[in-house]
């Protein structure tokens, strides 16, 4: 828009154009998208090694539950001969 300003004849130089208007709008876009990009990239990566661990750690102790209710089950299906003498081939002897 400036430059047609300019062709209209709004009171403006190149210089001031390049020195007032498109030189500090170009360092704040490279200085500002730096920062705010950057700092959203640690942001993400941070928060996904925090959940990897987190991840890490709800699967270790789901895979312990997960052995421990295996040997329940196991345990709770073995026929138990040592009690009584009629007691049943496929279930617990109570």
């Amino acid at each position: 828009l400036i430059p047609l300003g300019m062709m209209h004849g709004a009171d403006i130089s190149i210089s001031h154009l390049l020195f007032r208007a498109l030189l500090p709008a170009t360092l704040g876009n490279i200085i500002g998208g730096g920062v705010l990009v950057g700092a959203v990239y640690w942001y993400v990566y941070d928060s996904m090694a925090s959940s990897k661990q987190l991840l890490s750690g709800i699967r270790e102790g789901l895979a312990a539950r997960s052995k421990r209710l295996s040997t329940v089950a196991m345990r709770r299906n073995t026929p138990d001969y040592s009690t009584a003498d009629d007691a049943k081939p496929f279930g617990r002897t109570e």
